[in-house]
């Protein structure tokens, strides 16, 4: 059964796609919460967000009046908004005083940790923006 099929005949299955996609994040979070220091738990997390990405990919094409991921709008090409823009821009700063502290931390010796999980939660917040302006720029 495709997921086109899917909506079409029970629209609450999308709906449970999202509550599953939201339970694995939460479960990753909860994870990582309680369990920082322990390498397969942290994989486990990782698992259940790529699987909750996964999931929300399935429910969103399977949303009534699409047929293939793509809607009877997809002719039309969205270029990115000034929003996107203004994120896009604005994830720089983080960007450079995250990496200014990580360097500053570096020169004194890497006594503290929080410059550098500052630096991987910026550099993973940089990623997910400019990733979603490049697929807008490439659509």
């Amino acid at each position: 059964m495709s997921t086109t099929m899917i909506s079409q005949q029970n629209p609450r299955k999308r709906w449970g796609l999202f509550i599953l996609a939201s339970v694995l994040v939460l479960a990753g979070i909860a994870t990582l919460y309680l369990r920082p220091d322990d390498f397969s738990f942290q994989m486990l997390a990782l698992v259940a967000f790529v699987v909750s990405t996964r999931v929300v990919r399935l429910a969103v094409r399977s949303r009534p009046g699409s047929f293939g991921g793509q809607t009877a709008d997809s002719e039309v090409i969205k270029r990115p908004g000034r929003l996107l823009w203004t994120v896009s821009i604005a994830m720089l700063v983080p960007a450079g005083l995250s990496t200014l502290f990580l360097y500053v931390d570096a020169l004194g010796g890497y006594h503290d940790v929080w410059p550098v999980k500052v630096f991987a939660v910026v550099a993973v917040a940089c990623t997910l923006v400019w990733s979603y302006l490049a697929y807008k720029l490439a659509r």
